[in-house]
């Protein structure tokens, strides 16, 4: 296209278009970038740059309605063109939305629709319990009045125990749980009050769940319940006339609640320069006997908190403890046992055994001592005499704990080693069974004669059965595991992570963790009290 000078027009900046001639075919018009592409012509002018000279003309090849195909580019024209696209498609994804809010509704609805049906199904199974509640009420005041007038019974108690003998009532209140017994059946009726706190029922209940029952009393015992606590703690309570069988089944559910939820008091003993690492406690007297590194032992009166007594005469540490009567026997990294007075503090014999003693246990009626050495050695000692009678090898590494059990109608010693094995051993020296348990050394072990528990360097404590097979393996410690107890099916192991846990041992739930300020080294506990021994004496 070339501008011409015969052709300006009058006014200035005025566009001037040569005529052309109507297509001879009516044709839908193309897209606008279809026409740019095949008009050279039109391709090659730049709306968006200044106002062209007045000598321009254009060709006369546009079509009549060619206004849209000359604004495209134009700023304003393309804004507006952007406006409208994003006004169209904010529209279509409204309307998506309706759509679906829509679809929403209508599920909404017919979710509602269905439960006011089942609503209404359920409001007419109600009302047909009712009415079956209503006649089988009918049925048996009926059936309870006829059977009244015939054996002459009060119309006032309703109840199966007024015609049934009282050994049945109680063969029946034998299957009751002891929580119902004593929180509901014996508020029936007084017949049912006098028979629920029956000394047969709760002699079989004590026996059952190996409840120890001190020996009955004649003296009156009245309502026990702790006025501060609420819930299943405060259910249970006896009348007036209660045996002996149901207070210590109730003392023994307190107790273990106790347990459970942790409520306890603390009292913390003072003397030891350093390390716990032993620890005996004797129920019937209530004394605490203790070993330390500091190379002496000191006995505790638990009732006035008191040291009655310390015995020094080691030079090492005092490693494990042991009890025969008034006898305490004692075992030193000095290469030594000691045998005490315990009501003197005296020392009344002392054995040699040229190797660290960290293990003992006291067997046939107290006459014989078993002690397991640092020599990988485990050797039989006569407490009358101080003789030396036999010496049991296998380990390989320092025997750092040891049990003896009556196992398969036999005395069994259970020894656990810094080798990581178990072995079982008769009486005679001879091993038994070899249990590798753990992967790293094994400081603690327990055997009752059926279950047997380990506790380990690795963190670990394991659960075995006769046959040496593991039946649970309990983690939860974070650092080693240095003592632990179990009596019937709790068990408590303490740990360097200075936490003592409370285990189950029959299913092995993890029961309860009980923070301490220090490594625990050694623990005993019964059903009234837990002690431990710390790291920080």
């Amino acid at each position: 296209m070339q501008p011409t000078t015969n052709t300006l027009p009058t006014q200035p900046h005025a566009w001037s278009f040569l005529p052309f001639k109507e297509p001879q075919t009516e044709q839908a018009l193309p897209r606008r970038a279809s026409i740019v592409e095949s008009s050279p012509e039109i391709s090659s002018i730049n709306l968006s740059s200044r106002p062209l000279p007045p000598t321009f003309v254009l060709s006369p090849s546009l079509p009549p309605n060619s206004v849209d195909y000359l604004l495209y580019g134009d700023p304003l024209v393309t804004n507006a063109d952007q406006e409208e696209l994003q006004i169209r498609n904010y529209l279509m994804e409204m309307q998506d939305k309706l759509e679906h809010v829509g679809c929403a509704i209508k599920a909404l609805e017919d979710n509602r629709d269905a439960l006011s049906y089942e609503i209404q199904m359920k409001r007419a199974q109600q009302q047909d319990c009712c009415c079956r509640r209503e006649k089988c009420k009918a049925v048996v005041i009926n059936s309870w009045i006829t059977m009244a007038r015939r054996y002459s019974l009060p119309l006032h108690e309703m109840n199966v125990s007024v015609i049934l003998p009282p050994e049945v009532v109680l063969h029946i209140f034998t299957f009751l749980p002891p929580v119902d017994l004593a929180k509901s059946v014996s508020l029936v009726c007084h017949k049912w009050h006098s028979l629920a706190f029956d000394s047969a029922i709760w002699r079989d209940v004590c026996s059952s769940r190996n409840v120890p029952v001190s020996a009955p009393s004649n003296l009156s015992c009245t309502a026990r319940t702790k006025p501060d606590c609420d819930g299943d703690d405060a259910m249970l309570w006896s009348p007036c006339h209660a045996p002996s069988y149901h207070n210590a089944y109730v003392n023994s559910y307190r107790r273990e609640l106790n347990w459970k939820n942790g409520r306890h008091g603390c009292v913390s003993l003072k003397g030891h320069k350093e390390i716990v690492w032993s620890l005996l406690h004797s129920p019937e007297d209530n004394v605490l006997i203790s070993g330390s590194e500091d190379m002496s032992l000191k006995v505790w009166d638990l009732d006035e908190g008191v040291c009655t007594q310390t015995m020094r005469g080691h030079k090492n540490g005092t490693i494990c403890l042991a009890r025969s009567d008034r006898r305490v026997i004692s075992g030193s990294a000095d290469g030594s046992i000691r045998i005490w007075d315990m009501d003197t503090g005296s020392c009344l014999h002392t054995i040699q055994t040229h190797s660290s003693v960290w293990s003992m246990q006291i067997v046939e009626n107290g006459t014989k001592l078993i002690a397991g050495c640092v020599d990988a050695s485990i050797r039989v000692f006569d407490l009358n005499t101080t003789a030396h009678l036999n010496s049991f090898r296998g380990h390989t590494a320092p025997v750092r704990c040891l049990q003896v059990a009556e196992g398969f109608g036999e005395l069994m010693v259970i020894s656990g080693s810094y080798d990581r094995s178990i072995k079982i051993w008769d009486m005679s020296g001879q091993c038994l069974n070899t249990i590798r348990a753990h992967t790293h050394k094994i400081n603690c072990l327990q055997f009752d004669g059926r279950t047997m528990v380990s506790g380990s360097h690795d963190t670990l404590v394991k659960v075995w059965d006769l046959t040496g097979q593991c039946v649970h393996t309990l983690q939860g410690h974070d650092n080693m595991i240095h003592c632990l107890q179990f009596r019937g099916n709790k068990l408590l192991t303490g740990s360097s992570d200075s936490t003592v846990r409370v285990w189950d041992t029959q299913s092995g739930d993890h029961l309860r963790t009980i923070k301490t300020h220090s490594a625990v080294c050694a623990l005993q506990f019964d059903d009234n009290v837990l002690i431990s021994g710390f790291e920080d004496s």
